[in-house]
């Protein structure tokens, strides 16, 4: 199935604990893959930019 979808600023593609059931492009703009630490800060482990 093909479809385009838009995450929008601040929005979540996924959250913690879902299962991600699709393959995602980035055609514009960049997504951070992070989480959360112990005390609460973010840990950015990854991002996803176009052409990437």
């Amino acid at each position: 199935m093909d479809r385009l979808g838009e995450v929008l600023w601040k929005d979540f593609l996924l959250q913690e604990f879902q299962v991600c059931t699709g393959c995602y492009f980035v055609i514009s703009g960049c997504l951070r893959f992070f989480r959360r630490t112990d005390d609460g800060s973010e840990q950015i482990l990854q991002f996803g930019i176009p052409g990437w």
